[in-house]
């Protein structure tokens, strides 16, 4: 799905929730009045800090990637598999 989620990171009030939109729109974001500087991170990697008098950009990459499909395994068979769905708890000292 070409989409972005933005996510506001120790947000202090339930009025500040995740934004899903379309990937062909192109976004500008800055900080508040009264706001002296943020973090910023990108893909859960700290990318730097901002100030009051920058601002972000956000746009979609002019790149795509092909995903490799193995027969026989679908994302959420690999999904099952990894998070160990379905299947019984196992506890330290059991084989």
């Amino acid at each position: 799905m070409a989409a972005f989620v933005i996510t506001p990171i120790c947000a202090h009030t339930l009025t500040y929730r995740p934004i899903v939109d379309s990937a062909d729109k192109t976004y500008s974001i800055r900080l508040g009045q009264g706001a002296g500087h943020a973090l910023v991170a990108v893909d859960g990697q700290a990318a730097g800090q901002i100030t009051k008098d920058e601002r972000i950009v956000i746009r979609k990459a002019p790149v795509t990637f092909q995903l490799v499909k193995v027969p026989g395994h679908s994302y959420y068979q690999t999904l099952r598999d990894k998070l160990r769905w379905g299947t019984g708890p196992t506890y330290r000292g059991e084989p």
